[in-house]
């Protein structure tokens, strides 16, 4: 029996998956994803569904918030320059996706982040 996990993807999918998890691709939208492909976007999308069982989207997003995550715990870039950092033009948009994401606010997080670090 095969694990899925160890599902292979087809080439263009991995190589896909590979580039845009890149840190030049951070601040990048879906379309530039889209962009990277030969296939069009109702395929792309079609294989995110059967493979990743998301959205490209939604795959985009999680990439974006957990970077955004690392850099709120480990640099004191403040709010701001985070949300332009991964590609997002408004701040409270921002907020709202890494709310929704994680419960709690991004300035929370960082509280949060530091007081188990300091002790």
């Amino acid at each position: 029996s095969t694990c899925r996990e160890n599902e292979t993807y087809p080439s263009w999918f991995s190589s896909l998956l590979n580039e845009i998890s890149k840190p030049y691709f951070i601040d990048k939208t879906v379309n530039d994803m889209y962009a990277l492909c030969p296939y069009s976007s109702p395929v792309i999308v079609k294989a995110f569904k059967d493979h990743l069982n998301t959205t490209p989207i939604k795959y985009l997003t999680n990439l974006k918030m957990t970077y955004a995550k690392n850099l709120l715990m480990a640099t004191d870039y403040n709010t701001l320059d985070i949300c332009t950092r991964i590609g997002y033009a408004s701040l409270s948009h921002f907020n709202h996706v890494f709310k929704e994401f994680y419960g709690i606010t991004p300035s929370q997080y960082r509280k949060k982040s530091k007081i188990i670090i300091s002790d």
